[in-house]
Formats: C-alpha cells, structure tokens, sequence
C-alpha cells in the first residue's frame, strides 16, 4: 500500500479513553514507543506511535473538551488521502453526509477534515503538506 496515492489510507489515529493503558498494551503487543506531541498550552498531548522508529500512527486521549462525549468508544480512524479537502467536503454536503469536524489546518501536516459516510462510519480525509 503506498500511502502517497490520492485516494489511499494515508493516517491512522487512535483514539482513546485511557492513554496510559492503551500505550502499555500496544507496547507489550507490538514493542510501540511513543514520542508526546503538545497541539495547544494546556492540552493533552497527542502521541506518535513508532515501530522501529518509523512513525506507524497517532493517539490521543477522548474527552469533552475536545468534543468527545462519553457515549463515543474508542476507536480507530482512518485518513484517506485527497487532493482537496474542501472540495471533497462539498460533495460531501451534497450527498447530505454529517460532517464531523474540520476542515482546518494542522501545521507541517496538512488540511484534515473527519465526516460519516453514506453507510454511517466515520473517515477522516487529508490533503498532506508536500
């Protein structure tokens, strides 16, 4: 899978409720190391999970402050790759899709956006810095 391709997953995030023994237990599962990330003063951070020290996927811990009610489980989400996320949104809207969050911009990352597709599943879309 080559995750330069438009269309193709290009992010994976994790999103949990307990940062702490989810870590642990990636950890022990797949030997993951995390490097912390601060977004905003006062913010949890946001983790980079690496393999081998190869970035492999990002995690952050839910709460309401962020929008995550306590009827949202935890989950995995994926990243597809598009060459505009605002045009994408647009169709999106069109196809009476509930967007989720976004569009904004995520500094030397690029422009994300997270929506329910037609079959009700959440998916986020990016258009990566290059």
């Amino acid at each position: 899978m080559d995750a330069n391709v438009l269309g193709s997953f290009y992010w994976n995030e994790l999103r949990v409720r307990n940062i702490e023994e989810t870590k642990t237990f990636y950890h022990k599962l797949l030997g993951w190391q995390y490097e912390a990330l601060t977004m905003e003063e006062g913010d949890t951070p946001y983790f980079l999970c690496k393999s081998g020290g190869q970035v492999v996927a990002g995690m952050f811990e839910m709460n309401e402050q962020k929008g995550f009610t306590s009827d949202i489980s935890p989950h995995w989400l994926g990243y597809i790759q598009v060459a505009n996320v605002d045009a994408c949104l647009k169709i999106a809207k069109s196809e009476k899709s509930e967007i989720y969050f976004g569009p904004f911009d995520i500094p030397e990352v690029g422009r994300i956006a997270v929506l329910q597709d037609k079959g009700g599943a959440p998916i986020g879309i990016i258009t990566p810095c290059r």
